[in-house]
Formats: structure tokens, sequence, C-alpha cells
């Protein structure tokens, strides 16, 4: 035997309901403040919220971006070199690392 909670939304009475009813809910009533939706009285502004993104956070991004660039430009001619018939497998390499992973786990 299986509960339904007639508030979840995937149950089969209240599920549908519940749906529509975030669905027509608008967005300001979402993203006013609770308690006071006008803001007044709060020493709330009519600025708009800012988010600050650190430097380091700027600089991981550039580097995060370089690196999938150049893994993406070597694929693109692992690619070509495979639908061109030259890419050879080097067998010793792969044999040791093979071997080195079963070995030491690396």
């Amino acid at each position: 035997m299986r509960a339904q909670d007639p508030g979840t939304v995937g149950s089969a009475q209240g599920g549908q309901a519940t749906a529509t009813r975030m669905a027509k809910a608008p967005q300001a009533e979402a993203l006013a403040p609770k308690g006071n939706p006008s803001g007044l009285g709060t020493g709330a502004t009519s600025e708009p919220d800012q988010v600050r993104v650190p430097a380091q956070t700027t600089r991981w991004l550039r580097i995060l971006e370089a690196e999938l660039s150049e893994r993406a430009a070597r694929l693109e001619r692992l690619a070509a070199e495979v639908r061109s018939g030259r890419y050879r497998v080097d067998v010793m390499a792969v044999s040791r690392r093979l071997v080195d992973e079963a070995l030491h786990g690396e």
C-alpha cells in the first residue's frame, strides 16, 4: 500500500493543482521580502542587488576556459587523425600505464 500526500507535486490527487498554483504565482510575489513586501520603513533602497565575484574566481575561470579550449583542440586533432587513418596507438606506453595503475593505483 502506498501513502500519498495530497500536497506533493508528484501525487495523483493534489500534484497537478500544486504545480498549477506554482506556475500561476506572480514572480514579484516570489521575490518580495517576507513580512514587508513594499520594503518601506526598513531602510531599503531602490538600488538593485549586486553580486561581486572575487578576482581569484575570475582568474580560475579564465584558466579553466583556456584548458578546455586546449583540450577541445587536442581532441579535434586526434579525431582528424583517427578519421584519416593516421592515428597509431603506442602499445608500449599503454601497457606500461596499465601495469603502473595496477601496481601503484596511480
